[in-house]
């Protein structure tokens, strides 16, 4: 049977987009070096951090994902508010070491480097314009990754650097505040870092 896939925006449409959210266009490259330092200030790895970030950054805000990650790395406890989907990504990560679902694992490779990478969530759907549901549909998710990969090609960027200012784009046009990477330096290394990090690592030896 033959996969139907929903009108959505079209190369040129995400050329516009990134180049309207030109600002975000490095925030992955910004982020990596921020969990750089982060993890070799935890005595943690640059990959089990960019993980639980991953993890937790379903449905919520970059700054609470970072705050509940963090947490979670330090006490191993999940507040109560976390959803269950998160609560059994998280149990089958402990389990396995891997991470189950397409836009979680993109977002940790990202994160890591991998420039390749095409994360696609709540706001990349709005910018596609498609019902975000039609992502679980690996026919739909792989003509979503290739139109972002093709505007790459087109305006000379990495797919992930498109991706990170069609984001951007998107999140201004609702009205909303984008992301900064300011929040992961305040979260890490503020107040919140100066309060738990030596809680952290005398769990960890």
């Amino acid at each position: 049977m033959k996969t139907t896939i929903p009108r959505m925006a079209s190369v040129d449409t995400l050329c516009k987009l990134a180049r309207e959210g030109n600002a975000g266009r490095y925030w992955y490259d910004e982020a990596q070096g921020e969990i750089d330092r982060a993890a070799s200030l935890l005595g943690s790895s640059p990959r089990e951090l960019a993980d639980y970030l991953s993890l937790f950054s379903p449905r919520t805000s970059v700054k609470r994902s970072i705050k509940v990650a963090f947490r979670y790395m330090e006490s191993r406890t999940l507040p109560s508010d976390v959803i269950r989907s998160v609560r059994t990504a998280v149990c089958h990560y402990e389990q396995t070491g891997e991470i189950r679902g397409p836009k979680t694992g993109a977002f940790a490779r990202a994160l890591c480097g991998e420039r390749d990478a095409v994360v696609l969530d709540t706001w990349m759907a709005k910018a596609f314009r498609i019902n975000q549901k039609h992502f679980s549909r690996p026919a739909v998710y792989a003509k979503c990754c290739g139109r972002v990969r093709a505007a790459a090609k087109k305006l000379g960027w990495n797919p992930c650097e498109v991706q990170a200012a069609v984001w951007r784009a998107a999140v201004k046009r609702a009205g909303r505040k984008p992301g900064s990477i300011s929040l992961v330096v305040d979260t890490l290394f503020g107040t919140f870092l100066k309060e738990s990090a030596a809680s952290y690592i005398r769990n960890r030896s």
